[in-house]
């Protein structure tokens, strides 16, 4: 019987095909690691797992019952041109294997005195040993007649250890066997009559990390020792079931093989003569021998089919291995293409890429579908500039001052629906003028009596046109900063990967703007210069906006004197009367008012007595509430409502106010279109000339500037060469691979 091992077998001349290939592709640059096939035996303890790796890997292992599965063991086997030889990190020596067993059980023991000990001393030594180590023990054996493969005999499984201990076995047994690698079962022959096999520890965990068993092979030992037991008609039934793939069927089925005993271990058989009791024994045990299943009986058998195994693992690998190929060449293929190509006519590439780039610009500036942020973020800008402008909007009050406003303000319900119906912000009262204050203005002119000052109601525009200059500077910054912005966007769009000629794009580009901003402002200083000068042809908004205030004016004075000189129920003690001293028109009236409902007889006028003159005015607070009477005291009832003598002052008003919103209406529209076609339409228009200058594209050194222009970065350049050279080492990969799969 040849061990697996052994260069004769297929599952060699397969490795030797792959090492060839493995060969090949470092030769061409690729770095392939193939994974070195491992076997694991699992098993209960006693149930032979030392004794079949022993067999297949066709060495020497450990016979000692205490010690055989206490530690994990792992055989590495490789093929080398050097002469055959196995470390234990000592010696290639029995005694050396069982020297390291010992060592990793007794921890707190020196290695020297190990060294130095016989073996029997080694057996009889074992009082401080420990009942199980995870530390493994490696066996690296390399010959020439050698296959790189690689054996694990893991502890064997114990039922009525500690839990703890269980669980631990179980935890490593499961590191081992996941992954890719072959799984020996290993079930004595009786363990497997005795209790059904899906309750054995090693089925359970193979069927946990295999659960299609494609990497599974069922190991039924020591066959011999059932027909000394059991020997009845039934057991050998059950027996035949299971191998013959009846019962607990597995995808590679079961194989039965029988290991030396005792008595023929300790006789020394060789290998030989131990294969030759094998056969025998399954040729002249009855049950065995009737079996249709000849072939699932013997260790060659065995060895055969997991070489067979091996082989389609490496298959499946290498396939696995070409796809990876595959995939890494698909995405290096997709970078290279994702890279931009180096061009090959500089001075075209310069030429398109300005052309391209200020092609966009313009579409930006335009704001055309899929490209209109600039222009979106320019229309919010001067939606916040229309804001800002009628925010400085004169409000205009018709009373004398705040406190009379105060007392009145429920009449100005509909003064401030207008504003919110408009669609504007309100501001509160801060702003608010009132008839005293323009009366003031007026009063400073220089006008002769009775006519209205120019000087007074060009000063009463420059108040609320005094920070128009800034509102609009604002706005104009806004624009230019979100042009900048744009501008920088789209160039690192455009040029990523050509620095030389995205930097000298955007210097011209800082300078041109910083050109167009200078003649822009100058327009739009000269827009706010013209508003400054009260003018405009649209004499019917001025006619109408005049008429709408005074009527809204007028129609607050009416009905603040009908509220205070309503004389159902009320009457007014005209002997009381006071004048100031501002003539007829001025006349300030002093009130009383008497509650005639509520008595039968009126005093004489001068004869009332003290309480009839308290309650007279107690019953005139009293009045119940109504609009205009909220919170006022016997005094605010007797003030009069402002009349027609501020006549003037609210004309002004008037004017002032109809002027603003004519000048409102223009600015607004003016500084948007002046900003659009004084700053943004002319950089567009003149850029690609103005690149095609700075960038000096004619001339005797044209085609040296455009080479340096079309010049990639360092970074581009050196991912490219190593994309093109890595698309070669994969497609060579992948050649070879496609050779060895035919």
């Amino acid at each position: 019987m040849i061990p697996l091992i052994s260069s004769n077998t297929r599952f060699a001349e397969q490795r030797r095909k792959e090492a060839r290939l493995v060969d090949k592709l470092v030769a061409i640059g690729t770095q392939a690691k193939i994974e070195v096939p491992r076997i694991v035996a699992i098993g209960n303890q006693g149930a032979g797992k030392s004794s079949l790796v022993g067999t297949i890997s066709g060495i020497q292992v450990l016979r000692d019952a205490r010690t055989s599965t206490r530690a994990p063991i792992e055989c590495r086997f490789s093929c080398s041109d050097q002469p055959w030889r196995c470390n234990v990190y000592t010696c290639a020596t029995l005694g050396a294997l069982r020297r390291a067993q010992h060592w990793v059980l007794n921890p707190n023991s020196q290695l020297e005195d190990v060294r130095d000990m016989t073996l029997d001393h080694l057996i009889q030594d074992h009082d401080n040993e420990l009942p199980f180590s995870q530390n493994i023990i490696c066996l690296d054996i390399s010959g020439p007649d050698l296959v790189d493969l690689s054996f694990v005999d893991p502890p064997g499984f114990v039922q009525d250890a500690d839990p703890e201990l269980v669980q631990l076995i179980e935890s490593l047994v499961l590191s081992y066997i996941n992954g890719n690698r072959p799984i020996l079962v290993t079930i004595p022959m009786c363990d497997a009559m005795a209790a059904p096999l899906v309750n054995q520890s090693a089925v359970r965990l193979a069927r946990k990390v295999d659960p299609h068993g494609t990497r599974t092979i069922g190991v039924l030992t020591k066959p011999d020792v059932v027909g000394l037991t059991l020997g009845t008609t039934k057991e050998q039934d059950m027996q035949l079931d299971v191998i013959e793939g009846r019962k607990h069927p597995l995808k590679h089925g079961y194989y039965c093989i029988r290991q030396p005993d005792q008595k023929e271990r300790t006789r020394g058989v060789t290998r030989e003569e131990m294969r030759l009791i094998e056969e025998t024994f399954f040729l002249q045990t009855i049950h065995w021998s009737t079996s249709s299943h000849r072939h699932r009986f013997g260790t060659k058998h065995l060895i055969d089919d997991l070489s067979t195994l091996l082989s389609r693992m490496i298959d499946a690998h290498i396939s696995k291995f070409e796809m990876e190929i595959t995939a890494r060449l698909s995405q290096c293929e997709a970078r290279l293409v994702a890279l931009p190509s180096p061009p090959m006519n500089p001075y075209i590439f310069t030429l398109d890429c300005i052309t391209s780039f200020c092609s966009d610009v313009r579409s930006h500036v335009v704001g055309i579908p899929k490209k209109g942020d600039l222009a979106q973020l320019n229309i919010k800008t001067y939606e916040q500039y229309r804001v800002e402008i009628y925010a400085t909007r004169p409000l205009f009050l018709p009373f004398e001052d705040q406190s009379r406003a105060e007392l009145w303000r429920h009449l100005l319900s509909t003064w401030y629906d207008e504003y919110k119906a408009d669609g504007f912000i309100e501001l509160g009262r801060a702003g608010e003028i009132y008839l005293n204050e323009v009366r003031k203005t007026i009063e400073c002119s220089r006008e002769l009596p009775g006519f209205v000052s120019y000087s007074a109601a060009k000063t009463l525009m420059q108040k609320f046109q005094r920070d128009w200059g800034n509102i609009t500077l604002k706005c104009f910054n806004s624009v230019h900063n979100t042009l900048r912005e744009c501008i920088e966007a789209l160039i690192f769009q455009y040029f990523p990967h050509h620095p030389n000629l995205g930097n000298e794009i955007r210097h011209a580009v800082v300078e041109l703007i910083a050109s167009q901003r200078e003649d822009a402002l100058k327009l739009i200083n000269m827009m706010v210069q013209f508003e400054s000068v009260p003018y405009t042809q649209n004499s019917g908004s001025l006619r109408d906006t005049v008429h709408d205030w005074l009527a809204k004016s007028r129609e607050i004075q009416k009905r603040s004197r009908q509220t205070m000189t309503s004389t159902r129920d009320y009457k007014f003690d005209r002997t009381k009367l006071k004048r100031s001293n501002r003539g007829v028109g001025g006349a300030s009236q002093q009130l009383i008012v008497v509650n005639t409902a509520n008595s039968t007889t009126s005093a004489p006028q001068g004869t009332s007595s003290e309480d009839d003159q308290k309650c007279e005015e107690n019953n005139a607070v009293a009045v119940p509430d109504r609009p205009g009477h909220h919170n006022l005291s016997a005094e605010d009832l007797t003030q009069p409502a402002p009349h027609d003598d501020y006549e003037e002052e609210l004309k002004l008003m008037a004017d002032v106010q109809a002027f603003f919103r004519v000048s409102y209406q223009r600015i607004i529209d003016n500084i948007p279109m002046a900003i659009d076609h004084g700053f943004l339409t002319p950089f567009s228009h003149k850029l690609q000339t103005f690149l095609i200058e700075k960038l000096e594209l004619s001339g005797e050194k044209a085609a040296e500037r455009c080479a340096n222009y079309a010049t990639q970065d360092a970074r581009t350049t050196a991912q490219r060469e190593e994309l093109l050279a890595q698309k070669t080492r994969l497609e060579n990969t992948r050649r070879e691979l496609l050779n060895f799969a035919s």
